[in-house]
């Protein structure tokens, strides 16, 4: 008896193993850059679309973002729709209720707080809609991210120069500006034309005590 139990057991167990691999799955969607290196807020947003799952109220952990994410969704976010449900090849295939048309724009336009829930599986077009949606914002904020990077960058450059060696006798100069640099110079020209002085004056000297030198061996010849 136990021996049949066991039997119709693993028999059970193999036809759900069965019945699960043969079961539809989405298919995989490529993470862009902007996602994979963006913020955890983006990557839950991006896991949350994929799964058929779209909010425009953020996680707890993640509400130091939510000011961007309403700007982006109430800026952006019906032109987005509006462009994405206009497209030709896609006309044909909805309708305003049953493809999630007006439930995002009710949610780009914060009418709608409650997420909006459906099935990625049957209904691909509103997984692609909602990761369109989240695409965009992270291409946003990576631009972002990578502005202030740059400018942190050049920041810090500016900062390594500052503390570099420099000849402080040209710094201190440029510093006192040009009309003190202009007294210096006077001064310096000044003090030249006082050592010339002082030059003349001890030639002079040198020349009167010559001339009495002379004139006193003169005197003493005659004599």
């Amino acid at each position: 008896m136990i021996l049949i139990q066991f039997r119709c057991f693993a028999l059970l167990l193999a036809l759900v193993s069965f019945v699960l691999g043969l079961a539809p799955s989405l298919p995989p969607v490529q993470v862009p850059k902007s996602v994979a290196e963006g913020e955890d807020a983006i990557q839950q947003l991006w896991y949350e679309a994929s799964s058929g799952r779209f909010s425009n109220v953020l996680a707890e952990p993640y509400q130091h973002l939510q000011k961007a994410w309403e700007h982006f969704l109430v800026q952006d976010g019906e032109g987005i729709v509006e462009a994405y449900y206009s497209d030709p090849s896609r006309r044909k295939m909805y309708n305003n209720n049953y493809f999630g048309r007006t439930r995002f724009l009710s949610a780009v336009r914060l009418i709608n707080r409650k997420p909006y829930e459906f099935n990625a599986l049957h209904f691909k077009m509103k997984r692609q809609m909602a990761l369109t949606l989240v695409k965009a914002f992270a291409d946003q904020q990576y631009a972002i991210m990578r502005t202030k990077g740059r400018n942190l960058a050049h920041q810090s450059a500016i900062g390594k120069s500052i503390q570099q060696p420099h000849d402080w006798t040209e710094i201190d100069l440029f510093a006192r500006g040009p009309q003190d640099t202009a007294t210096d110079k006077s001064d310096i020209e000044s003090d030249g034309r006082d050592k010339s002085a002082v030059s003349e004056a001890e030639r002079q000297e040198w020349g009167r005590q010559l001339s009495l030198g002379r004139d006193s061996s003169t005197i003493g010849g005659s004599s």
